[in-house]
C-alpha cells in the first residue's frame, strides 16, 4: 500500500512540475468529504502539496491534454503559493481506511490549506486565495 503510495504521490508531485515527495506515511494528512466521494492527501516532504480525487463526477470533464497518458479531470492539486490545477494521475490518493471524514459545515486546516466541506461540495484555498472547489456536478480551478 505505501510503494503504492509514494507512486501515486510522486505522479502528483510531477504533474505539479515539482520535484518529487518522498512520501512517508508520517508525513502526509488525509482526509475526506461524508460521501467518501472526495478523497484529498496534503504532504509537506518536499514543500506544501495537496492533492484532492473524487470518485465519481456527472459532468463532462475539460479535454485532456495531449501530452497526458493518464486519467485527467478527476484529480486536483494545489501547492503553498500556486493556483489550483487539474492534475495527469494514473493514481488514486485516497485512503479511507486512514482519512478524517470533515462533516458537512466544518473546515479543516493542513499548513498553508483551508478546505471547507458543505453538502454542495468541498472547496480548497491556500494563504494567496488560490484552489479549486469541487463537485459532483462542477470543478473549478482558481
Amino acid at each position: 500500500m505505501l510503494r503504492r503510495l509514494a507512486l501515486g504521490l510522486a505522479c502528483a508531485a510531477a504533474a505539479l512540475a515539482l520535484p518529487a515527495p518522498a512520501a512517508h506515511a508520517d508525513d502526509m494528512v488525509w482526509f475526506q468529504t461524508p460521501s467518501r466521494n472526495i478523497q484529498c492527501a496534503v504532504y509537506s516532504a518536499d514543500g506544501w502539496q495537496l492533492r484532492c480525487d473524487m470518485l465519481e463526477t456527472t459532468n463532462t470533464p475539460p479535454r485532456r491534454p495531449r501530452s497526458c497518458d493518464f486519467d485527467y479531470g478527476h484529480a486536483f492539486g494545489l501547492t503553498a503559493t500556486g493556483k489550483g490545477r487539474y492534475l495527469c494521475v494514473s493514481d488514486f490518493v485516497g485512503d479511507p481506511e486512514r482519512a478524517r471524514t470533515v462533516k458537512y459545515g466544518r473546515s479543516i486546516r493542513v499548513g498553508p490549506f483551508t478546505c471547507s466541506s458543505r453538502e454542495s461540495g468541498l472547496t480548497c484555498s491556500n494563504r494567496r486565495a488560490h484552489g479549486f472547489s469541487l463537485s459532483k456536478a462542477r470543478q473549478r480551478v482558481f
